[in-house]
Order: C-alpha cells, then sequence, then structure tokens
C-alpha cells in the first residue's frame, strides 16, 4: 500500500465521516422540531424521545450515505487541487488514474457497510422507532407485529387481520369480535377477504356467529357490510414497511403477498433495489473523483460541485421514477431496481476513462 493511497483514503475516511456527521445532525434537528411537540403532548419521558431520535440515525446515514462519498471526494480532490498536489503528481509523470484508487476502495467499503447497515441496523431501528411513535406518542389502537398481524382493540371489540395491502385497499384473513358488558363473547366473523370502500368494510363470504343464550347461531354470508371503528388509513399506518423488514422477511413477504393472490410487484422492487442501491456509494466515489480531477485541467471547482449536486439530485429522480414504473408492473423488478445504476455507472466510467495523463 504506498504512501499516496494511505494520505488519499485516510483524507476521504475523515471527510465521509464529517459530511455524515453533518447531514445527520441537520437531519435530527429537523426531525426533533417537528415531533417533539407531540412527545410532549403524550405525556412521553425525555429518555424515550432521545431513544427514538437515535433510532433514526441508521436510517438518514443509509440514505444520505451515496451523497456523502460524492462530496468527501470532492472536499478531497478539491482541496489537494488548490494546494497543487495533484499537479505536483502528475508532473512527475504517475498516471492520474491512479489517483482514482482510493476512490474505488472508499466506493466498494461504503457500498459493502451500506448494504450491511440496510440489513442489520435499519430494520431492527425502524421497527422499535415506529413503535415507539404509534404506540406511545400516537397512541393508535392498532398495533402490529412486524410482518405479523394487526389487532384493533376497542369498546368490547378486538379485530384481527392477518394481512393488509394498502394500495388496493384489502384485507385477508380477518376476525371480528364483539363482547358483552361480562366481556362474554357475544358475535364472531371470519372473513377470508375484505375490501374497504366508502367508510365501509365489505366481506365476502364470511361466516357470522352470533351467541344466543350461550348457544352460538351461524350463517353464511356471502356480502356483508359493516361500518367498523377503524378504516383503510388505520392499518395501513401500521403495515410493516419494507424498511423495516430484513432481505429475508421482505423475501419471504413478498411471496405471501403473492399467494393471497395480490399484486407483490411493489416488495419484488424493494427487494431488488436492497441490493442495487448499496452500490450507488463505488459509483458516486468514482463520480466525485472524475469530476474533481477534470476540474484541474480548467473547470473551476466551484461549478463541478454544483453539477456534481445537480447530478446527485437526478440519479434520486431517475431512481425514484424507475421504481415508481417498477410498483406500476410498467418494468420488471430487477430492471426497475438497476436503471439509475447502470446509467450513472456508464456516466461515471466514461468521465473516470477520460482522465489521462
Amino acid at each position: 500500500m504506498s504512501i499516496l493511497f494511505r494520505y488519499i483514503s485516510g483524507s476521504l475516511a475523515k471527510n465521509l465521516a464529517g459530511v455524515l456527521a453533518a447531514v445527520v445532525a441537520v437531519y435530527l434537528a429537523v426531525d426533533f422540531f417537528e415531533k417533539i411537540d407531540d412527545f410532549m403532548e403524550a405525556g412521553a419521558e425525555l429518555s424515550l424521545a432521545a431513544r427514538f431520535f437515535a433510532l433514526r440515525i441508521p436510517f438518514v446515514v443509509a440514505q444520505v450515505g451515496p451523497v456523502g462519498v460524492l462530496l468527501a471526494a470532492l472536499v478531497v480532490y478539491g482541496l489537494m487541487a488548490r494546494h497543487n498536489e495533484i499537479t505536483a503528481f502528475l508532473c512527475g509523470g504517475a498516471a492520474p488514474v491512479r489517483l482514482l484508487l482510493p476512490l474505488f476502495a472508499l466506493g466498494a467499503a461504503a457500498s459493502l457497510g451500506l448494504l450491511c447497515v440496510s440489513e442489520t441496523a435499519v430494520p431492527a431501528a425502524s421497527r422499535e422507532a415506529n413503535r415507539i411513535w404509534h404506540e406511545k406518542v400516537r397512541r393508535d389502537t392498532i398495533q402490529s407485529g412486524g410482518t405479523r398481524d394487526l389487532w384493533f382493540r376497542g369498546d368490547r371489540f378486538i379485530a384481527r387481520v392477518k394481512m393488509y395491502v394498502p394500495e388496493q385497499e384489502k384485507a385477508t384473513g380477518m376476525t371480528l369480535y364483539w363482547f358483552d358488558s361480562d366481556w362474554n363473547l357475544a358475535r364472531r366473523i371470519d372473513a377470508k377477504r375484505a375490501a374497504y370502500g366508502d367508510g365501509t368494510w365489505r366481506f365476502g363470504k364470511a361466516v357470522d356467529q352470533r351467541m344466543t343464550g350461550g348457544v352460538p347461531e351461524v350463517s353464511m354470508e356471502r356480502d356483508l357490510v359493516l361500518a367498523l371503528p377503524f378504516g383503510a388509513d388505520d392499518l395501513a399506518r401500521n403495515v410493516a414497511e419494507s424498511g423495516e423488514m430484513t432481505f429475508s422477511e421482505l423475501a419471504d413477504y413478498a411471496e405471501k403477498v403473492a399467494a393471497e393472490g395480490y399484486d407483490a410487484s411493489r416488495y419484488r422492487v424493494d427487494l431488488a433495489a436492497r441490493i442495487s442501491f448499496p452500490f450507488v456509494c463505488l459509483i458516486m466515489a468514482v463520480l466525485g473523483g472524475g469530476l474533481a480531477l477534470r476540474s484541474v485541467r480548467g473547470a473551476g471547482l466551484p461549478w463541478i460541485m454544483v453539477l456534481a449536486v445537480a447530478l446527485a439530485f437526478g440519479y434520486w429522480v431517475v431512481h425514484s421514477l424507475a421504481l415508481s414504473l417498477g410498483y406500476a408492473g410498467r418494468l420488471p423488478p430487477v430492471a426497475a431496481a438497476w436503471t439509475a445504476n447502470i446509467l450513472y455507472g456508464a456516466l461515471a466510467a466514461t468521465i473516470a476513462g477520460r482522465v489521462k495523463g
């Protein structure tokens, strides 16, 4: 390992840590002022609020990591250019492509780290943060066990929902219980499927059991419509999000949704994006380094930084658009997840390839 490689790698690592710390601090400050009133109204302890915001850190790091890599590359190579370090290196007759090697190392390490964080810290932290928000702050009457059943507890009423698909406002495996004043079971409805619309739930082929004098009266209802104390929005807020699941849990959930006859495109796209997104760190590292090295040959660094930030924003636009097309079934899940990476990877390779001695 050369002295130059160690010098640049160390500078990149320190600047990446500084950029991430600054961005996380700004994000948490904004999030704090948006949510602190809710914690105060709920009478939550300060330690609970501190824990909630601390649990948000892995998610923020995973989201801004690629931009942090890009900015770190621009800052390090920009300062080297200002101090004529790059010029001195090139005058020595060395190939400028050697300057990109630390960027490849940083990008590869950041991609691997982001993949690990997205698979371990982010799901666990997101689940716990959402649990605190919904149960301790918002005090929602619906409780979720991650990817397990949803439960609603009302006035002598309990409902269990095996699965809810927000995009279609349909539920699978819904069981409803009503109790009398002594908490004896008064009525039970079991339905394989239920759909929400116009403020009511419509059940198809439901089994309705009513207790009369301790004797159940069972009837089959082909089209039963009921107004329940919870709606589609209440369930949607508590459905496990893709970010709360590990890769294996998300894969199992996608298969479970498909097995129930629902469209699992959203979850399959998110599954493919779980693999593709971390690699953007490598792409941004090469892109930032290539742009910074080109600034040595005439283009001003401030303009290069503006261009880089614009390109980073463009990546998010392209990536989001491709994912939306995947959710709608217009693109295959793998194509939707990798489109932005392929386009920007080609751009980064082109820019880096033009860095010649």
